[in-house]
């Protein structure tokens, strides 16, 4: 039986890592090619990155900019700085600008895997999902064309698995130090997320609200887990 269980999760594994390869491919080959053409957005982004490792200012010569204005909509600055890297080892290029986009948007589906798996708690159903977003065309289109959403969407489910974990935890009535720390790593990732999209900071807290109150609902918690719940909400709508 004990081999059967290993042979499975090997099994999993092994699909896994075959629907992220199969996806990382989809988002990189040709990546400075198509799509075809570099629209504006994808321009600043570079030409930003490109002026922070220069000077430390964007092109409106602002220092380390939160937000960047391109035409009055003062876009979370995250994107420009996570290219920061990208443009050092590859120069000014479009695949240099296009790559980290890419990278997440790959990582998304590792993502989506295990936030699938802690929802439904069981890894077929996770594997169908995250196939299902390797082979997304609105994904994988994205994910080439330096989208801010994709990045942002990443952490967005990286923190719901996380918190989802962290509920998890509670209503088993475990230590107080095993979910704690995962709280707290969920929040700095769904904070993460506000930093690229500014969609995210409207929808991430009803999110998290969601799932919280639900969680405390249908459970038997106690009341200590209850106010870290509480506590935990509170928080995210105060940052």
């Amino acid at each position: 039986e004990r081999m059967n269980v290993s042979f499975f999760n090997k099994r999993i594994g092994l699909i896994l890592c075959l629907i992220v390869i199969v996806g990382g491919l989809l988002r990189l080959v040709d990546l400075g090619g198509v799509p075809a053409g570099f629209h504006e957005d994808e321009a600043h982004i570079g030409y930003n990155a490109y002026s922070l490792i220069k000077t430390l200012h964007d092109k409106n010569n602002v220092f380390l900019p939160l937000s960047i204005d391109q035409f009055g909509d003062f876009r979370p600055s995250g994107l420009h700085f996570i290219t920061i890297p990208s443009i050092l080892i590859f120069g000014l290029t479009e695949f240099a600008t296009r790559l980290p986009v890419a990278i997440f948007g790959t990582l998304s589906i590792l993502a989506f895997y295990f936030m699938a798996r802690e929802i439904f708690k069981k890894r077929e159903i996770a594997l169908i999902a995250a196939g299902m977003i390797a082979l997304n065309p609105w994904h994988i289109i994205a994910s080439r064309s330096t989208s801010e959403s994709i990045v942002a969407m990443f952490f967005v489910i990286s923190g719901v698995y996380l918190f989802l974990r962290a509920l998890s935890a509670i209503v088993n009535g475990r230590e107080r130090s095993a979910y704690i720390k995962v709280l707290l790593g969920s929040l700095i990732l769904f904070i993460l997320s506000f930093q690229f999209y500014h969609a995210a900071r409207y929808f991430v807290p009803f999110i998290v609200v969601f799932i919280g109150f639900w969680a405390v609902i249908q459970s038997s918690t106690t009341r200590r887990g209850r106010i870290s719940i509480v506590s935990f909400i509170t928080c995210l709508f105060i940052g």
